[in-house]
C-alpha cells in the first residue's frame, strides 16, 4: 500500500470538515457559539505540523494538509471579525440607550 494516498485522502478530508462551518460563519454572520481557542489552537497545531513535514522532509504530507490550513485561519479571521463586530453593536447600542433616556429627562 501506498502511504501517500492514505495522507492525501487525510488531508481532504481535514479540508472539508471545516466548509460547512465557514458557509454557516459567513451566512448567519454570528459566531456566538464558537469559542476563539478552538480554530486558535487548530491554526497553531496546523503551523506546527507544517514545520514538522518540513524538518522529515515529506512534501506529500505538507501539501496535503495545506488546504486545511487555509480553511482554519479562514475560519479563525471569520470568528474574530464577527465577534468584533457584535462586541461594537453592543457598544453602540448601549450608548444609543443611554442617550435616549438621557433625553428622555
Amino acid at each position: 500500500m501506498n502511504w501517500n494516498y492514505l495522507f492525501i485522502i487525510s488531508g481532504i478530508l481535514w479540508a472539508v470538515e471545516l466548509i460547512p462551518q465557514i458557509l454557516k460563519t459567513y451566512r448567519t454572520k454570528k459566531t456566538d457559539d464558537i469559542c476563539i481557542w478552538f480554530p486558535f489552537i487548530c491554526s497553531i497545531s496546523f503551523f506546527l505540523f507544517f514545520v514538522g513535514c518540513i524538518g522529515i522532509k515529506n512534501w506529500v504530507l505538507l501539501f496535503s494538509h495545506i488546504v486545511p490550513f487555509i480553511g482554519n485561519v479562514i475560519f479563525l479571521i471569520l470568528v474574530i471579525y464577527y465577534q468584533k463586530k457584535k462586541d461594537m453593536k453592543k457598544k453602540y447600542y448601549c450608548k444609543e440607550k443611554m442617550l435616549c433616556q438621557a433625553r428622555k429627562l
